[in-house]
């Protein structure tokens, strides 16, 4: 085998080396002096004038070069180091491959380790040409080739293994890391209490200028209510009153005493009347059992509309003292208990972080978006809440406790294949 093929050879066994490479040849018009300065031209091989100046460019700079086709071919010329002891320039190896699934960096790197394998094999070759006779050139370049490649590939394997090992074994170390769950519900902002106002009797509707979502002080009139029927019979009772009043007098003067007794217990019953007329005329001016927000009801456009006695007219709620409504979804409930405290933030005020503490967890349940959700209720924790109002939305992450990092991403996961599994399980 002459020295010319055995080159080809090697350079056949870079190509194959490599990942994803087409072509793998030497320029050296040096080493290869002639019309015909290239090894391993395959007919395949697109050698147009672009190409040839971009290898006789990194020929003369000695200086890897990058070039990249349309169809992300990357063309790479990188000079093989010889350690001439003269002023003769360093062969230039051509590496054509595949960018799609590897970086710029990554493909640098395997080239230079190619161009260092491929240079120690022309050394060891160009050594054994001037020392050996010809039949042992190829004995000692395949005995070199041969065990460089089996070092090379063993250490690489080596250094694989152990970073591949060191990084599961970190990352399990992490997923067994014990932080604080915090799961996020949404919630909302409620008055402490919320005081009904309702219509005393049945009636129609005079005057109502509060609207829902305005301020009112405690003994405000809300509502005020139709009279004038409740004052003419008030006047009617009135008038009947005292003509009972008068049959009074007159049958006592008589000295016919049981008559007097029978007008005198008719008396009373229309004082009784009269008392009821004088109370439902007092409560026609419905006010605000305290100060707070009208959180309910707007009747302003409803003047002349009759109510019924017992119909909710407003709810007014306090103005500084709330509570949070916590929505928890049925299948984060088991991890909440009382005296857990987390943070909230609302969506009125999203850069403000305020704290609460769980109160109490109540049986009752809704259904939001689809999903069952829990009524929890809770207090906040700051005295200052002067901004807040009832009805505003936001999100509360409440802390349950230390759980593994890895049990935290993967619950939600497991729960659902634990269900499946049972479900479908014989």
């Amino acid at each position: 085998m002459t020295k010319d093929s055995r080159l080809i050879n090697w350079l056949e066994m870079v190509r194959k080396m490599l990942p994803d490479v087409s072509v793998a040849l030497l320029y050296s018009p040096e080493l290869f002096p002639g019309h015909r300065p290239w090894k391993n031209v395959p007919q395949t091989f697109r050698r147009s004038e672009h190409l040839i100046k971009f290898i006789q460019l990194a020929y003369l700079q000695q200086k890897i070069c990058f070039a990249q086709e349309p169809d992300k071919t990357i063309s790479i010329a990188l000079p093989v180091i010889m350690n001439f002891e003269t002023d003769r320039k360093n062969p230039i190896l051509l590496i054509e491959m595949n960018a799609n699934k590897q970086s710029i960096e990554s493909l640098q790197s395997i080239c230079q380790w190619a161009a260092k394998w491929l240079a120690e094999l022309l050394i060891v070759e160009f050594n054994a040409a001037k020392k050996l006779p010809q039949t042992e050139v190829a004995r000692v370049g395949l005995t070199a080739k041969l065990g460089l490649f089996l070092r090379t590939s063993v250490d690489k394997l080596k250094v694989k293994k152990g970073v591949s090992l060191s990084l599961i074994t970190l990352f399990f170390l992490i997923m067994l890391i014990p932080l604080e769950y915090k799961i996020s519900v949404p919630t909302v902002i409620e008055g402490k209490i919320e005081a009904p106002v309702v219509a005393p009797y049945d009636g129609f509707i005079r005057a109502a200028d509060t609207k829902a979502g305005e301020s009112v002080s405690e003994g405000q009139v809300l509502v005020e209510l139709e009279d004038q029927e409740l004052v003419l019979a008030r006047e009617k009772l009135l008038s009947q009153r005292n003509e009972k009043l008068n049959e009074y007098r007159t049958t006592l003067s008589k000295g016919e005493r049981g008559q007097a007794r029978l007008l005198k217990s008719q008396i009373a019953q229309i004082e009784g009347s009269i008392a009821e007329s004088d109370l439902k005329i007092s409560k026609s001016k419905i006010s605000s059992p305290i100060s707070g927000w009208v959180i309910a009801g707007d009747i302003s456009r409803s003047i002349g509309a009759k109510v019924n006695q017992g119909d909710l007219l407003f709810k007014v709620s306090p103005l500084d003292d709330f509570r949070v409504m916590l929505k928890i979804p049925e299948k984060d409930i088991r991890f909440f208990q009382q005296g857990q405290k987390g943070d909230l933030r609302l969506h009125a005020f999203p850069h403000q972080q305020l704290a609460a503490k769980i109160v109490s967890i109540s049986p009752l349940y809704s259904e939001l978006d689809g999903i069952i959700v829990y009524l929890t209720e809770a207090e906040l924790l700051a005295e200052d809440n002067h901004g807040l109002k009832p009805g505003m939305e936001g999100v509360a992450k409440v802390s349950v406790g230390q759980k593994a990092l890895g049990w935290q991403l993967i619950r939600r996961f497991y729960d659902w294949a634990r269900m499946q599994l049972w479900r479908f399980s014989l």
